[in-house]
């Protein structure tokens, strides 16, 4: 049995339904996934970025991530 979207998913709870747009299953979102993060996500920090750690590039850190 294939998995579609909606098995898993229930796209009314999120702001990212989008990514799924014409997808069948959910797997095939993962193709999208890097340009649809950069279009819609701007790299920003609001969560905590210890002073031992490493962070590079254009990233996004949520709200009450520890890193």
């Amino acid at each position: 049995m294939m998995l579609a979207v909606s098995d898993l998913l229930d796209l009314r709870q999120t702001d990212h339904d989008d990514l799924f747009k014409d997808c069948t299953h959910p797997w095939e979102a993962l193709s999208k996934i890097g340009d649809y993060l950069k279009k819609y996500l701007e790299p920003e920090v609001r969560g905590e970025i210890s002073p031992q750690a490493s962070v590079e590039g254009p990233v996004f850190i949520g709200k009450g991530t520890v890193v």
